[in-house]
């Protein structure tokens, strides 16, 4: 499926449609932490000044409001407090688990106001395991490593509290 056909389905527009709800009508700084093609990051420019868009390779976003960084969220070259808001979806569940706090204490540290993070809720990470033809290993479904509930994200972030918690979509897979 390509990510045109991802972004219109019925899920990923309920998703989208949920995010946005969350996110602040404006502001000065927000930063998009996995800004891939800046789809939210273009989003997030009709409600902020300035916005950052971060992601392992340079994002190319052509907006005169958004500024492309290649960086790893794990070692964000901003200063502290720099953002009035961070946006964190579809990247958590992909961190490896050894530097996933390390990850959650840079959201937290670059982040002035409000932080707002989308993962999976309860994603049982068995469920579509393949094995690598080549290595032997098992490689995780979607690329998923972490799973999330409301406990979880509360220790990964410490220094925040939880102000909303909105769930949109289910499932029925299991193992």
């Amino acid at each position: 499926m390509s990510l045109t056909e991802y972004r219109n389905s019925t899920a990923e527009q309920q998703r989208t449609a949920d995010l946005l709800r969350l996110t602040p009508k404006n502001g000065q700084e927000a930063l998009d932490i996995g800004a891939r093609d800046g789809y939210f990051s273009l989003l997030l420019a009709d409600r902020f000044a300035k916005v950052t868009a971060l992601d392992l390779n340079e994002p190319n976003i052509s907006h005169p409001r958004v500024r492309c960084f290649q960086g790893n969220a794990a070692q964000m070259p901003f200063a502290d407090n720099l953002f009035d808001f961070v946006f964190c979806a579809e990247v958590l569940e992909h961190i490896p688990s050894s530097n996933l706090s390390l990850v959650c204490q840079e959201i937290e540290r670059v982040a002035s106001k409000e932080i707002l993070i989308g993962v999976p809720y309860k994603q049982d990470i068995r469920v579509g395991r393949t094995t690598c033809y080549t290595c032997g290993k098992k490689n995780p479904p979607w690329g998923h490593v972490n799973s999330f509930d409301e406990q979880r994200i509360a220790e990964l972030f410490r220094c925040c509290k939880i102000k909303t918690l909105s769930f949109v979509g289910e499932t029925n897979e299991q193992t």
